[in-house]
């Protein structure tokens, strides 16, 4: 003899009580919160790598171009700003 089981609804109501739906949705809404703030950090993050290599091109700019020049303490002869030594003595340049 077969004997044929049928699905019993009182117990799977039992699952979809608050105890169950509840956490569910806590879960998800926090999960999209995490998923918003990094998003919007990625953007920021994005703008604030821009704006560093925008400033450092400029400040390359400015070096590349710089006419400064400092004279030597010994023969004052006239020297590039970024010399460490003396293009006419070899002397060390104090900055």
């Amino acid at each position: 003899m077969e004997i044929i089981k049928t699905f019993n609804w009182g117990n799977f109501t039992g699952l979809f009580s608050a105890f169950f739906i509840i956490p569910i949705i806590v879960f998800v809404v926090i999960f999209v919160i995490i998923i918003v703030l990094i998003v919007k950090n990625t953007k920021k993050r994005g703008n604030l790598e821009d704006t560093i290599a925008t400033h450092v091109k400029n400040n390359l700019k400015k070096d590349s171009t710089s006419t400064d020049n400092i004279k030597c303490p010994y023969c004052n002869s006239s020297n590039p700003s970024t010399s460490r030594k003396c293009s006419s003595c070899g002397a060390n340049l104090n900055k």
